[in-house]
């Protein structure tokens, strides 16, 4: 049984202050899911019919790459925040955000790392790593510090393995 029926839909806090996962339908006639791992659900407070910049290009390359489902989660779940406040946000992680990242990979055929280059989410970032140790870690692009990039700055290149060193994510021949 799925986390994540029908062709599109998003699961929230009952105060709707956190959107811990949201899906939209890539190819009818595709196979399995892609998931992308972001920063921050961007357009989670518009309607689930609603496609914002970032998820387009996510569901481009879902489409391109033959996946029936296009799965988004965030390193942080809370609703209408930005790159900026994000640090001040006393709540950013919400209290299932991590139940929600680990059933997103459960379910995924392919799981994309693409949070971009903000050196103040290294803790949060490593958190989620190492939640997500038993998984393969995938990503389009990556910075030139190794950290994968966000959607916006993705080219649409083949994904790339990542494994985890001690310092930084790293792309691995795969």
């Amino acid at each position: 049984m799925t986390n994540f029926p029908n062709n599109s839909g998003k699961h929230s806090s009952p105060d709707g202050k956190h959107v811990y996962s949201r899906w939209v339908a890539a190819n009818e006639d595709g196979n399995g899911i892609c998931t992308v791992i972001g920063l921050h659900p961007e357009g989670a407070t518009q309607s689930d019919d609603a496609i914002d910049e970032t998820t387009a290009i996510c569901l481009e390359f879902a489409k391109k790459n033959n996946f029936k489902t296009l799965l988004l989660v965030n390193l942080y779940s809370e609703t209408g925040l930005n790159q900026n406040n994000i640090r001040s946000a006393p709540h950013a992680v919400g209290p299932e955000n991590d139940d929600w990242l680990r059933k997103a990979s459960e379910e995924s055929e392919l799981i994309i790392v693409a949070w971009g280059d903000f050196p103040w989410i290294k803790f949060r970032s490593r958190q989620v790593m190492n939640l997500l140790l038993p998984y393969t870690l995938h990503a389009v692009q990556v910075n030139a510090n190794g950290t994968p990039s966000h959607p916006k700055a993705w080219r649409l290149k083949a994904a790339k393995v990542y494994r985890q060193s001690s310092q930084r994510v790293l792309p691995v021949a795969g």
